[in-house]
């Protein structure tokens, strides 16, 4: 998970953002009122933590991994 934010337009600018940029993020949610951004699914925890370094170093990005 990206980021998490109370205002729509916010999640909206970020995931357009990183879509142009060539990454695959989408509006995972709404949880307690907040819109929850994703970049991408994976099956292997080890890739999300992988992708999760990626992101901090291209966009300087703070993220966090989900598990279900």
């Amino acid at each position: 998970m990206i980021s998490s934010f109370g205002n729509e337009k916010n999640s909206s600018r970020l995931i357009k953002k990183l879509n142009k940029k060539g990454h695959k993020a989408y509006k995972l949610d709404v949880h307690k009122n907040l819109h929850r951004v994703a970049l991408a699914t994976y099956d292997q925890k080890e890739d999300a933590i992988l992708a999760q370094i990626e992101i901090k170093k291209e966009e300087k990005i703070s993220s966090w991994v989900l598990t279900k």
